[in-house]
């Protein structure tokens, strides 16, 4: 494979909500709580908020990506992922992917929420990288994140939004 490694960007600005609050719905154990994308998220070893912890997720079924080599069927994507370094002061962490059903290898992936404290407004950014994207595309997956991520940063502008006086 070399040394060279595919991978991307995703950046979604939030308006509606702190980082703080933000950083809070993105920890590593509840994807499932937050996104309609996600239908379950189990911690197998570890705390969530240490790195070694091991996650267990499974996705709602998810279209396939456009193109002609798509067979038209919805696929669930399962995936077991540990976390590799949290920083709650700098609001990022970062996983590998250690086993999954789509034959991703080498995939390595960094979330970080940029914002001030207290301030509402900010920035959320997830960059990933594999040495393979087995079924999927890197473009492919790079939308599932994106549509992920918009989806917790809907939920948590709702919620925010319901304890505004």
């Amino acid at each position: 494979m070399g040394d060279e490694r595919e991978g991307g960007t995703v950046e979604i600005d939030v308006k509606g909500a702190t980082a703080d609050l933000i950083w809070r719905f993105l920890d590593f154990y509840i994807p499932d709580k937050v996104s309609p994308l996600i239908e379950s998220c189990t911690i197998l070893d570890g705390s969530s908020r240490e790195p070694g912890c091991v996650r267990y997720c499974v996705t709602n079924p998810v279209p396939p990506p456009p193109g002609e080599n798509a067979s038209g069927e919805a696929s669930v994507i399962r995936a077991k992922e540990r976390l590799l370094a949290i920083d709650h002061a700098h609001k990022t962490y970062s996983y590998e992917l250690i086993e999954n059903n789509v034959g991703i290898q080498g995939y390595i992936s960094q979330l970080k929420v940029f914002g001030e404290d207290g301030v509402v407004g900010c920035r959320v950014e997830w960059t990933f990288s594999a040495d393979s994207y087995g079924v999927l595309s890197k473009e492919a997956l790079g939308e599932f994140l994106k549509n992920f991520v918009q989806s917790v940063v809907h939920y948590v502008e709702q919620a925010a939004a319901k304890r505004e006086p």
